[in-house]
């Protein structure tokens, strides 16, 4: 398992990356507008194979913190660039206060669009 390691005055903290993923996760599906977390063929995969539930959040480690990326279905009607702004910054936030990880960027890639007559399983992107 992998994970984000980070040495204080008092010690080392490790932080698996599934962890960063499900803060990352809770915090976007809190964004009003956005309909869902994209899980693409590979993210299931993997999630067999690991039996982790990080589809859709895929969290790399750097030396300053780590970088997120982040496949989401958004609502019709809402405005995307806005949408994409308030996601980077509630992921950002939650993932540094609850873990004190630096999210040194928070990238956002929209892959479908989710009408009021659809429901999430339906959108084959």
């Amino acid at each position: 398992m992998e994970t984000a390691e980070f040495t204080t005055s008092t010690g080392t903290i490790r932080i698996a990356v599934r962890v960063i993923a499900d803060i990352a996760n809770k915090a976007v599906l809190a964004v009003p507008g956005v309909a869902g977390i994209e899980v693409g063929l590979s993210d299931a995969i993997t999630q067999a194979i690991n039996m982790e539930r990080t589809g859709g959040v895929n969290v790399s480690i750097n030396e300053k913190g780590v970088s997120i990326n982040l496949y989401i279905l958004v609502k019709h009607g809402i405005r995307v660039p806005d949408l994409a702004l308030t996601v980077q910054g509630r992921v950002k936030e939650a993932v540094q206060n609850q873990t004190n990880v630096i999210a040194e960027a928070v990238n956002v890639h929209i892959q479908g669009i989710v009408f009021d007559t659809m429901k999430v399983g339906d959108l084959h992107v």
